[in-house]
């Protein structure tokens, strides 16, 4: 993401045109058991994503962050086959913490039209919130 982001934002500046969309998770805010370097990865996405938004900020390129919530995908089937699958077979996490990629899809395209730097598909924004009181 970094050797990427370093290769083509350059150019974009250069144009002074461009969209930029990362994509990081609340799993980089929020600690969870088994979680560490997969919630590692994403915070120091979210982190340099926000440092990038910042420093370009006058620039006319576009950059989002998104922060998707558990996305119903090979990698959330992968997590509920391991040893402490019972965070994965709540009713309430299945209902309201987790997403489709399509439900994320949409959040980005919303996102970008409203100019957004941010994006919490679904349930993501109260976890953002939440995480601030952790």
């Amino acid at each position: 993401m970094v050797n990427v982001c370093q290769t083509v934002v350059p150019d974009m500046l250069q144009r002074n045109y461009g969209d930029v969309i990362i994509y990081g998770s609340t799993a980089g805010m929020i600690v969870t058991a088994k979680f560490g370097a997969y919630g590692a990865t994403k915070c120091a996405n979210n982190f340099y994503t926000k440092v990038l938004i910042e420093e370009n900020k006058k620039s006319k390129i576009r950059i989002l962050l998104v922060c998707p919530p558990a996305v119903d995908m090979p990698l959330l089937k992968q997590a509920e086959a391991t040893d402490q699958p019972d965070i994965f077979n709540n009713s309430f996490f299945n209902s309201y913490l987790t997403s489709s990629p399509e439900d994320v899809v949409k959040a980005v395209e919303k996102s970008i039209k409203n100019g957004k730097k941010v994006c919490y598909p679904r349930s993501a924004k109260i976890s953002s919130f939440l995480n601030r009181f952790m």
